[in-house]
């Protein structure tokens, strides 16, 4: 609200000359510059690569949100998490390569980066038979979570397992962690958790995988952090 002072001088017959100030309120739009340590949130333009994403809508500060993080909060990419580099008026540029380069379906959010992290989210849903989630990590990075939820208990006997496609071969392929979801309750769900000790290699991949006998509907996730 900006307050504007008018003076209106007032006559009459008998009465003396006088001005009176009179107050008034208008409403006015201001547009305000985002600066380093707020948050900010678009859509990205399907111009957008593994390198940058672009969004022309925006007109900021040459670099001021180097050092925050984005994160895609929906649509295509959802989940992946970078540092920030630099920036032009209308592009961001991580540290690290996308994963998934956004496009148009991408809702992302810049925001500062203390106690922030790099994250790729793998997800998947269906009935496929067989199943199977592959991460694409294009650098170090350790594993945080994977998980598997299905719509019915499974009855086969067979086992939801993550396992290591090493990037030095197949001679060094890994089973991590296996679980039969038939011997659980419920809906037989899986989760698998990571942290310190599950740190992994460029060129290193890990599959999520089920034989899914029972074509159950399943959602499925692997969560990774960027090192």
């Amino acid at each position: 609200m900006r307050v504007e002072t008018y003076t209106v001088e007032i006559t009459g017959t008998g009465v003396e000359d006088y001005t009176r100030n009179i107050t008034a309120t208008v409403p006015v739009e201001v547009t305000v510059q985002p600066s380093a340590g707020d948050i900010d949130r678009g859509w990205a333009d399907a111009t957008s690569t593994i390198n940058s994403l672009d969004d022309t809508a925006k007109n900021w500060g040459v670099d001021i949100w180097a050092g925050s993080y984005v994160r895609i909060i929906d649509g295509t990419g959802v989940g992946q998490a970078r540092r920030v580099q630099s920036n032009t008026a209308t592009s961001l540029v991580p540290v690290n390569a996308f994963s998934i380069a956004p496009d148009e379906t991408s809702e992302y959010m810049v925001y500062p980066g203390e106690a922030a992290m790099e994250l790729d989210v793998y997800n998947a849903t269906g009935v496929a038979v067989p199943f199977a989630l592959t991460t694409a990590v294009a650098g170090r990075f350790r594993l945080l979570n994977a998980s598997i939820h299905f719509d019915i208990l499974p009855v086969a006997i067979e086992d939801v397992t993550l396992t290591l496609d090493s990037g030095l071969g197949a001679a060094y392929d890994l089973a991590l962690m296996r679980a039969d979801p038939s011997a659980g309750a419920g809906t037989g769900d899986v989760f698998f958790a990571g942290g310190e000790g599950y740190e992994f290699e460029e060129a290193d991949q890990l599959i999520l995988a089920y034989p899914n006998t029972d074509i159950r509907t399943y959602g499925a996730r692997i969560v990774i952090q960027l090192l």
